[in-house]
């Protein structure tokens, strides 16, 4: 089960989660996508942690690729009171030409402070899916973290 890919919706409870621990969780839950009843997610998308698509769905049961689970680790890391490091976005890994411009930022981001790392050989493999146990431990370091 931990090998089993994470759905975009099941990310959003993780993550409401450890909110939710620090006593952070927003408590507006107003419905905002047009797929989906799940409070967190609605949560998470008033505390600008998550966005979905301009038809006006979320796709919950989509899974959420890395570059997807980096912006929202960031996000989550902002919305926490974390600053950002001063970095400069280059080419830290041999994919990174792949990296959508969207996610790069919070990629590196979240490789500054050791959220989330590469797959190894040198790359961060943007568009595959993140695992429920990939998923689990770059909260808990989010968590450690801010």
């Amino acid at each position: 089960i931990y090998t089993d890919n994470m759905t975009r919706e099941n990310f959003c409870d993780v993550l409401a989660s450890m909110l939710e621990m620090e006593d952070k969780l927003p408590t507006n839950d107003i419905k905002k996508f047009s797929d989906t009843d799940n409070s967190n997610v609605s949560r998470l998308y008033h505390a600008k942690i998550v966005t979905g698509y301009e038809d006006g769905t979320f796709k919950p049961q989509s899974y959420i690729t890395r570059q997807e689970a980096a912006v929202m680790l960031y996000r989550a890391a902002e919305y926490l009171g974390y600053k950002g490091n001063d970095i400069s976005v280059g080419a830290m890994y041999s994919d990174d030409a792949n990296i959508a411009d969207w996610a790069k930022a919070a990629v590196y981001q979240m490789n500054s402070i050791k959220v989330m790392s590469g797959v190894g050989e040198n790359k961060f493999d943007p568009e595959s899916n993140y695992t429920n146990e990939q998923s689990i431990a770059t909260v808990l370091r989010l968590y450690d973290a801010v």
